[in-house]
């Protein structure tokens, strides 16, 4: 929006019209060349248009409390907001109740009830939804475990290019989960979710190339996916990056390399990583074995994962 627009938005929100105050409170919230972020704006404004009904704001401001974002954290508050709007059928909102009673974050948790604000949310074609209600039907939460219900809602939030429910119907193409097992459909999948740069998927893709299932066995390219992954910290894949490094497959032997990478998975509970530091401590040298401490830290330095600040991924918010 221009100068010009802005100052419209503002007269019409200060004249009491509810969707200009949602639209003016987005604009404080995304900031701009314009107008400055001001999440302190964003809920006063969204605060003005809830109040009169507006189900996009009353939805942000649940999601403002539920993330402590521009005031402090509030699982009731999030409830409570959450719950007006998705009453008069905001698909995000009856997605976001759905996920606090899954969590039994701000309410008592009940999957049963999580599964029916989720499945009206997913009947309105959220992808998020769809996702969240074939998590529930793969392993029976609130409802009958179902493997072809999960199957068919991870297929209709894959099409519209969710890249974990991507991930997730490649994972039951691969297993044969409530399906014939075909790597080749794995493969698809994961190849999708993994250009949408999702970790899981990275790993995984990785692991098809590395085995040779889906795909020709491609050593370099599993290299390339598990990278991708490790990077985000994702501790399956810092332990197959470490296993190509050790065995010098895709790339040329570096047990220096390969112990950082087995370290950093150790640091986050692989049990594996840590076996194979035993292993490998013995036929490296002391400088070697320095060299990989101090790369270790220097990754740290520049990173700074954390699994405890990484995002749930089992039943994601919309806003």
């Amino acid at each position: 929006m221009n100068a010009s627009q802005i100052q419209d938005l503002k007269k019409r929100a200060q004249a009491g019209e509810p969707e200009a105050q949602y639209i003016l409170g987005s604009a404080y919230r995304g900031g701009g060349p314009i107008l400055a972020k001001d999440l302190a704006a964003t809920l006063l404004w969204w605060q003005k248009a809830a109040l009169q009904g507006h189900p996009g704001a009353q939805n942000g401001l649940g999601y403002m409390y539920q993330n402590g974002e521009g005031v402090a954290q509030d699982f009731s508050q999030a409830a409570k907001w959450y719950r007006m709007a998705a009453e008069q059928g905001d698909a995000a909102a009856q997605n976001n109740l759905g996920a606090l009673y899954f969590s039994g974050q701000g309410v008592h948790r009940s999957y049963s009830r999580a599964f029916d604000w989720i499945g009206m949310a997913a009947s309105q074609g959220l992808a998020t939804a769809q996702h969240g209600l074939a998590i529930m039907y793969h392993h029976g939460k609130g409802t009958s475990r179902n493997l072809a219900e999960a199957l068919g809602l991870y297929r209709q939030a894959a099409l519209q290019g969710f890249p974990q429910a991507q991930n997730a119907l490649g994972s039951m193409y691969l297993r044969g989960e409530g399906v014939s097992r075909d790597p080749a459909q794995a493969f698809h999948w994961f190849q999708f979710a993994a250009e949408q740069s999702l970790p899981e998927a990275e790993n995984n893709l990785g692991y098809l190339y590395s085995t040779g299932q889906g795909a020709s066995r491609d050593y370099h390219q599993a290299w390339r996916w598990f990278s991708r992954a490790a990077e985000q910290g994702l501790t399956a894949a810092e332990v197959n990056l470490g296993a190509l490094y050790i065995n010098g497959h895709g790339v040329p032997l570096d047990y220096v390399e390969g112990y950082k990478w087995l370290s950093l998975a150790a640091t986050q509970g692989s049990t594996s990583a840590a076996q194979a530091k035993q292993f490998l401590r013995p036929i490296m040298t002391a400088k070697q074995l320095a060299a990989a401490d101090y790369r270790v830290a220097q990754w740290r330095q520049v990173h700074l994962v954390s699994l405890q600040d990484a995002p749930n991924r089992q039943l994601l918010s919309a806003r």
